[in-house]
């Protein structure tokens, strides 16, 4: 019989752990996501009121319409670099963890 140890949990058990772990930290601390909400608004109000009289549908307009739509998607999609950096910050306190002793997570990091 193989040497198996009953306090340690499967794969999938601990990403259920680590997903929870991660959606109470969200729900406790939704400042990152409100955040950048709020500049995702900003942002494309922003951008909307520069390039009002691009709703026209003519011509002359086009290349204004595509351009406010480039800025609509590349500005709040380049916001997801603040949350590397949270996450970073987060993957450095979990390793610290792992160093200290106070996970048991064989999956949570490679070594």
């Amino acid at each position: 019989m193989a040497n198996f140890n009953v306090n340690r949990s499967s794969l999938f058990g601990q990403v259920g752990v680590l997903l929870r772990r991660q959606g109470l930290m969200v729900a406790r601390d939704p400042i990152l996501y409100l955040g950048r909400f709020v500049m995702f608004l900003f942002v494309c109000t922003f951008f909307s009121i520069i390039y009002v009289n691009s709703r026209k549908r003519v011509q002359d307009q086009v290349l204004y319409r595509l351009w406010v739509s480039l800025w609509f998607v590349g500005v709040p999609t380049n916001f997801g670099v603040i949350a590397v950096y949270a996450y970073n910050e987060e993957f450095f306190a979990v390793k610290k963890e792992k160093k200290n002793g106070l996970s048991h997570k064989k999956h949570t990091l490679p070594r």
